[in-house]
């Protein structure tokens, strides 16, 4: 077999995947690995691995060991395994204690991401994220995924403010964090959480040609049912 044969024939096995959706988890063991520099290792499981191999200099794989992944990749990017488009996003599944579970939930804890739909206290490891071939999760066992579109979104939403979540100067979140303390406390019919129907935030904003940054207000309009039931809260 040619190995134009091979990568043809793996490819069409891997299509099985469009099945998939984002927030899966899947029993796939050890999937998840980290890159590290042999001759300066971060963590005790780099050290270890770089001296029982006998390697002084170069990258070393660090594997992670866990029994099941979950799928961070967008369910509409897997519908389609061709040989450009091939991998897929991984994150190891590890258990907490039910509060850390709760705050990864409520977006507390940036660097992990609940999922409910497997247990009160089950997260994903997002600083372990690995990116796989799709024929690495052909076949695996499924354990669950999200069970409604508000556990979908939320879970996408998670994922998607870890990768491109700005980072803001400190003077910045010094001046905003009175605001956000403000709108976070009383939530809406139906569980939403919103912000102040018209919220008037000062920013730092820096001219050119001054020396100092100045202090401006930005409007941020939230949703109507949080101005209903909050229309004299803030009188």
């Amino acid at each position: 077999m040619t190995q134009l044969t091979l990568i043809e024939s793996a490819l069409q096995r891997a299509a099985a995947v469009s099945s998939l959706l984002q927030g899966e988890v899947l029993g796939v063991a050890d999937a998840c690995v980290v890159l590290a520099e042999a001759t300066a290792p971060l963590s005790a499981e780099a050290a270890d691995i770089a001296a029982s191999a006998g390697t002084h200099s170069g990258l070393i794989v660090v594997p992670y060991p866990v029994d099941d992944v979950v799928l961070l990749t967008q369910t509409c990017d897997m519908q389609f395994t061709t040989a450009a488009e091939h991998r897929c996003l991984l994150a190891p599944v590890m258990h907490v204690s039910e509060q850390v579970a709760y705050e990864a939930l409520r977006g507390r804890r940036p660097g992990l991401a609940g999922l409910p739909w497997i247990g009160p206290t089950v997260v994903a490891d997002l600083s372990r994220i690995t990116s796989v071939e799709r024929s690495v999760i052909v076949g695996a066992i499924s354990q669950g995924h999200p069970r409604n579109p508000q556990e979908r979104f939320h879970f996408a939403e998670t994922i998607s403010r870890y990768l491109t979540r700005p980072a803001l100067p400190d003077a910045v979140n010094e001046v905003l964090s009175p605001f956000v303390k403000r709108i976070l406390p009383a939530p809406c019919a139906g569980g939403e959480r919103r912000g102040a129907s018209d919220l008037r935030g000062p920013c730092l904003r820096k001219r050119s040609g001054q020396r100092r940054p100045l202090l401006t207000c930005r409007r941020i309009s939230v949703s109507r049912p949080w101005r209903a039931a909050h229309r004299g809260a803030s009188r």
